[in-house]
């Protein structure tokens, strides 16, 4: 059974890194933000960005790409 979040905080998306890793300015609540802080997400394993096959590159930035169109410059919630 997997444990349930001590923590949620809204956080604005400032840059994709790759398919899996972001970076987010934290609110953590009283007028307190974090900014530039860097996260790997959970349970996705996207390739990398630095890989030396050219399909698996290709697939990096696809992926990139996508979360970039999902997430980028929005609000989300990050769970802890």
């Amino acid at each position: 059974m997997k444990a349930k979040p001590k923590y949620e905080y809204e956080a604005f998306v400032t840059a994709v890194l790759d398919g899996d890793t972001l970076i987010a300015d934290i609110f953590l609540g009283f007028d307190i933000c974090v900014k530039g802080q860097k996260f790997r997400m959970s349970l996705i394993n996207a390739p990398e960005l630095s890989s030396k096959d050219e399909n698996e590159k290709n697939k990096a930035l696809e992926s990139k790409k996508k979360l970039e169109e999902l997430i980028l410059n929005k609000k989300v919630i990050l769970k802890t």
